[in-house]
């Protein structure tokens, strides 16, 4: 099953399925050893020099993030810093790269790696999805139950106006999106 589809500037067409991940490019289609029978269901990212990123979720061994520049894969993880896995990712404007996982969210990169843990698991137990930015730049994210964002160096919630937040109370933010009017779409 496909879950995550990229087509990277260079041509490359990236492959997340429930196997892990592939790459098609000029006819010929190339699986990655490293994240062979992980499921690569967080988005496949593509960053300004070109660098891939996909995040594996399995049980055993623990998932991993993998960057991929130029032929050569570098994967971390396998130590278990991610748990069960990568469940979601996200590059911002200003080019931190997020990483979801069950218990919270990871700033991967620029600096050293900084853990932001969520209280309670997030989407319903598999891990943290949905990513966007505001108009100001501040992430936002979907644990269960509500929308959070990153204010300083800790989570805190993001309010939403009167009926969307009794809503919001009630489900998982899979998915945000903010449009070009900067409006929040939440699925």
């Amino acid at each position: 099953r496909i879950f995550s589809l990229l087509g990277a500037r260079d041509g490359t067409l990236w492959i997340g399925t429930s196997r892990g991940l592939s790459s098609w490019k000029d006819g010929k289609l190339t699986q990655y050893s490293e994240l062979a029978g992980q499921a690569i269901r967080a988005p496949i990212m593509e960053e300004d020099d070109g660098t891939v990123w996909a995040g594996g979720l399995a049980s055993s061994p623990p998932g991993k993030l993998c960057s991929i520049q130029k032929g050569n894969i570098q994967c971390y993880g396998g130590n278990g810093t991610f748990d069960n896995g990568v469940s979601g990712l996200f590059v911002d404007r200003h080019r931190h790269l997020w990483v979801g996982v069950r218990n919270g969210i990871w700033r991967w990169k620029p600096g050293p790696p900084k853990f932001f843990p969520v209280a309670g698991p997030g989407a319903n137990g598999g891990g943290i999805q949905g990513f966007a930015e505001t108009e100001d730049g501040t992430l936002v994210f979907g644990p269960r139950n509500g929308i959070s964002r990153i204010v300083g160096e800790r989570v805190d919630s993001f309010p939403l106006p009167g009926a969307a937040q009794k809503l919001a109370d009630n489900f998982t933010a899979v998915r945000i999106l903010r449009d070009r009017e900067g409006n929040l779409w939440i699925g």
